[in-house]
């Protein structure tokens, strides 16, 4: 017989698990899975949306009456299938740090000179791609020193 094991992992706040924990940081976790329920298109509160959630998750409907009400945590076992369910990064889910989105882009996405740097990038064999990967490594620590040259070099 298998025995299950519980794993505790402290996030800097409350207790996870499923246990009752009131406090600020489940009340912000409840605001934002409810923003992604709306963003999915769950049905709203009050209309539906615990049951939807419930099967869903193949879990009670007032564990996730829980959820939406900011009264406990998920599961950590449901909290990733949330995360995977809502293509949302972890800390965003329990902690409301970083982008939202795995694929939401950042400034670099949508500066030109470094699309053309990786589109060249893309075409070169390895051996060209970690020359390049060395080079932009030493600009960019001759970067600070007086003028954006290489240390030393105008």
């Amino acid at each position: 017989m298998q025995e299950k094991t519980r794993l505790k992992v402290n996030l800097g706040f409350g207790r996870m698990g499923g246990m009752n924990d009131s406090t600020p940081e489940l009340a912000d976790f409840a605001r934002r899975f409810n923003a992604l329920c709306d963003e999915k298109r769950v049905s709203p509160k009050f209309s539906g949306r615990h049951e939807e959630l419930a099967k869903l998750f193949d879990v009670s409907r007032s564990a996730t009456r829980k959820w939406c009400e900011g009264e406990g945590w998920p599961q950590w076992e449901q909290i990733i299938r949330i995360c995977q369910w809502g293509g949302v990064r972890l800390d965003w889910l329990l902690r409301g740090r970083g982008p939202k989105h795995e694929t939401e882009p950042d400034a670099a996405d949508e500066n030109p000179r470094i699309q053309a740097v990786l589109a060249a990038l893309q075409g070169m064999d390895t051996a060209r791609q970690d020359l390049a990967a060395r080079l932009v490594a030493e600009v960019a620590r001759g970067a600070g020193h007086d003028g954006g040259g290489p240390a030393g070099k105008p």
